[in-house]
């Protein structure tokens, strides 16, 4: 969750997108960043720590729901929300903005799939792709731009 550099809001925790008048901005449920976004809700809610009643208290303070996560991070960083989810990878290129950090238990994990097609044009360069990509200096790169190592 990110928040703007001024904070406005006085955002310290988790538990303060729940209160009253806050303005988050989330991604639209029916692209990815959306859904993962009521997933980690949905896991807060399972657990008896946060219960239902944050998720919908968080929900009640949704201000927008926008197409992508890029319009989520910009609505957030010329301050017209007091906070958004967005993805890892899309914060850490926010050097500028604080974060409010997910308990791991409840955070998703975005998948990234990689393969090469049965039916690829040139399947040996494909092949070597997938291979740089999943390679240490392909994941190198993938983790200076806030991505996760790819799993062995």
């Amino acid at each position: 969750v990110v928040l703007p550099t001024d904070n406005p809001a006085g955002l310290t925790s988790l538990r303060d997108l729940a209160r009253p008048g806050v303005r988050l901005i989330v991604a639209d449920p029916a692209v990815p960043a959306g859904k993962y976004t009521l997933r980690a809700l949905d896991s807060l809610a399972g657990d008896a720590a946060w219960g239902p009643a944050f998720r919908n208290a968080v929900l009640a303070n949704v201000a927008s729901q926008e197409e992508t996560v890029r319009a989520v991070l910009a609505k957030v960083e010329l301050g017209e929300a007091d906070a958004g989810f967005v993805y890892l990878s899309d914060a850490s290129r926010a050097a500028d903005l604080l974060r409010l950090e997910l308990p791991p238990a409840c955070n998703p994990l975005a998948e990234y799939p990689i393969a090469v097609l049965l039916q690829a044009p040139h399947t040996t360069l494909a092949q070597a792709f997938v291979d740089l990509v999943l390679s240490d200096a392909g994941q190198r790169i993938l983790e200076s731009h806030g991505f996760l190592p790819a799993p062995d």
